[in-house]
């Protein structure tokens, strides 16, 4: 039992030592070398102020327009922006919102972006900074683009779609849900306020439509002279 406590306490000891050795190898470097280069061989610098020559090339590249990618820094700028220190420069806004907007753009990973050291930045940087401009970028255009409708304003949209169609709002907010089993109809989505045709109903409804237009068209007031010629 002893012998057991013995190595199970020199395996801790031997893992918290290992750890600690990886740790301080990872902190080797401030900025590593391969990184320091960001401003003049990052691809910020390299293409985004070649990219803004071609517009087409731009939108290949980030997926958004010239005029899209101005704004968005014009309004999430102010909570993205950094100040610089002694011991560093920050990243600009423009360039934070390059990675993110690139990273959105092609679906890759974080680790992918890093390894590839197109934007020569570390990998927990490059989380850093698409996880909080992808934050302002949902707290700026959310009430802009996106506000939480009231009551009034559904109101607004329903008699807009009234005025549009001649057909009333039938749909409220869907809720998706598995039905119990044996519950029949207590669980389904009613349309209420509607008229609806059932059984031979709706056939004669219809032959009774035709009925008035052939009628009417056959009277002095709806004829016109052309339907008796013959071809």
């Amino acid at each position: 039992m002893k012998v057991n406590t013995i190595l199970s306490r020199n395996v801790i000891i031997a893992l918290i030592q290992r750890r600690r050795k990886i740790k301080k190898r990872f902190r080797e470097y401030w900025v590593h070398p391969i990184l320091s280069d960001r401003l003049v061989a990052g691809k910020f610098y390299t293409m985004h102020s070649k990219l803004l020559d071609y517009p087409r090339k731009f939108f290949a590249f980030y997926r958004m327009r010239i005029t899209s990618f101005n704004e968005l820094v014009k309004l999430i700028g102010p909570a993205i922006a950094k100040e610089d220190t002694n011991l560093r420069l920050s990243i600009p806004v423009e360039e934070r919102l390059s990675v993110t907007i690139r990273y959105l753009a092609t679906g890759a990973s974080f680790n992918t972006l890093y390894v590839s050291f197109d934007y020569l930045m570390g990998a927990s940087t490059i989380r850093d900074i698409t996880k909080t401009t992808c934050e302002q970028i949902w707290n700026v255009l959310q009430p802009l683009y996106m506000p939480i409708k009231q009551e009034g304003d559904w109101i607004k949209i329903a008699d807009e779609f009234y005025s549009r169609t001649n057909f009333p709002n039938i749909d409220g907010k869907h809720i998706w849900m598995i039905q119990p089993e044996h519950s029949e109809t207590l669980y389904s989505c009613p349309m209420d306020n509607l008229t609806i045709n059932e059984n031979n109903r709706g056939r004669n409804n219809m032959n009774n439509v035709r009925q008035y237009m052939s009628s009417y068209f056959i009277s002095p007031g709806g004829a016109i002279p052309c339907q008796y010629n013959k071809v």
